[in-house]
């Protein structure tokens, strides 16, 4: 990858530069208490740290769904053994409870972000990050466990090979490569990252129904055990509906928060995000406030109940809530969700 810094009258290429240790690269990283990696994002709990007997890993995550990541980084091309690392510090951070992962996040908070004495606690700050309507209980987290290696190049017939391996058993192992670049005369430095394997939830599947189980159990969670009946029905009956769009793909049921319906040209461009009594539609566009109010009064949901607003990032979208007590017009929401998708040239 080429960089250059563009001026009025001038193009300059900055130059690509080596660390010289894994050190700097983890401190380009942990700049701030969160950050995207490898199309993640990622709230940090823990650096530099070791697990029970194990050794000790860069840097420890959660993740949206509060599974916990372990990163791995390595300043140069990544050894075979950087594989073997991360999975045995996944395999001795899989039992580990709430109330360890929480402790971990006080003590990064206090020692890495120069915290006081009553740092937020990680179910506070996961709700936060992510905007979460509602906190993940203490159970929720650190169901399942994912890995991302980090390194400035990876061998495509040895360690790709590996990470390929695993993924095709469903271990969800993530490969960023990265480069440096600094530009001395505006004192610029600049880290740019590439995924070359991304999150299994966001990769085509090629493998057949593989994931079918769980999907099938994703889809149990969202309308039969995370909301309430009456909430599940309709649940069910939004996602069928808005299935029937061309322009998006079959929904995505494996997330715990929401149900995803794939654009076919962006990542998770329609989410519904699924509680105990309601549901929310997030639309990644902007709509003024007169038409969010022709949008409720058409398919039969309080004014107040579309709204614009913005995730975590500053990215726009649009809000509509559905509870099972309104009135709500399914066929007409899908024709509206159709137009707005398409009038946005996406």
């Amino acid at each position: 990858m080429e960089l250059y810094r563009i001026e009025p009258d001038n193009m300059t290429r900055i130059s690509e530069r080596n660390l010289d240790e894994e050190e700097q690269l983890e401190n380009r990283l942990v700049r701030t208490e969160a950050a995207q990696i490898g199309d993640v994002e990622l709230l940090y709990i823990g650096r530099q740290g070791t697990i029970e007997t194990g050794g000790i890993f860069d840097i420890l995550a959660i993740d949206e769904l509060g599974n916990t990541v372990v990163v791995e980084l390595k300043r140069n091309e990544a050894p075979r053994s950087v594989i073997a690392q991360a999975l045995e510090y996944a395999s001795e951070i899989q039992d580990a409870e709430y109330d360890y992962l929480n402790s971990r996040y006080s003590s990064f908070l206090r020692e890495e972000q120069g915290y006081g004495d009553e740092p937020p606690s990680l179910l506070e700050a996961h709700a936060e990050y992510f905007d979460l309507d509602e906190p993940l209980s203490p159970r929720e987290f650190n169901t399942e466990q994912r890995l991302i290696l980090v390194a400035s190049k990876f061998d495509e017939n040895k360690l790709l090979n590996i990470v390929d391996f695993l993924r095709n058993h469903d271990v969800d192992v993530i490969a960023v490569e990265h480069s440096t670049y600094r530009d001395d005369d505006s004192d610029i430095e600049l880290l740019a990252t590439d995924a070359i394997r991304r999150p299994l939830a966001q990769e085509p599947s090629t493998a057949g129904d593989r994931d079918s189980h769980s999907r099938v159990y994703g889809r149990k969670w969202h309308i039969e055990e995370k909301p309430n009946p009456e909430t599940g029905e309709l649940i069910e009956e939004i996602v069928s509906q808005l299935s029937t769009i061309d322009s998006l793909q079959d929904p995505s049921w494996n997330q715990k928060p929401y149900v995803a319906l794939d654009h076919q040209t962006l990542q998770y461009r329609l989410i519904i995000r699924t509680q105990v009594t309601q549901l929310q539609i997030w639309i990644g566009l902007t709509c003024d406030s007169k038409d969010q109010n022709k949008i409720a009064d058409k398919i039969g949901v309080p004014e107040g109940e579309v709204e614009q607003s913005t995730n975590n990032r500053g990215d726009p979208r649009l809000v509509i809530r559905c509870k099972p007590d309104y009135d709500i017009d399914v066929s007409t929401l899908r024709n509206v969700i159709e137009k707005l998708i398409t009038s946005s040239g996406e």
